[in-house]
């Protein structure tokens, strides 16, 4: 995940990329020096991101040995424990 977009990359056991996916997912500049993000939308573009690759490439989730997820290091959201909804915007 970037503030421009989030990427799905399948590697194989050799190290070498197979098979990658990009979304583009817009930002909000409402504050200035920020850029934020909905929680929500950007997860529904991971769980996109993630089926497109596999689909494309014909690789099923039981191939995949390992996951990783990464973001920007000062990027944090609040979340709800109750409802397990986003509090505010991914910031």
């Amino acid at each position: 995940s970037g503030s421009t977009g989030i990427r799905a990359i399948i590697y194989n056991h050799e190290g070498d990329i197979v098979a990658r996916e990009y979304q583009v997912t817009p930002a909000d500049h409402d504050i200035p020096g920020a850029i934020e993000h909905d929680p929500e939308m950007m997860f529904e573009a991971l769980v996109s991101v993630v089926k497109r690759v596999l689909d494309k490439n014909n690789i099923s989730s039981a191939e995949i040995v390992a996951a990783g997820i990464t973001n920007q290091r000062s990027s944090f959201c609040l979340w709800e424990k109750a409802t397990g909804k986003p509090v505010c915007k991914l910031i």
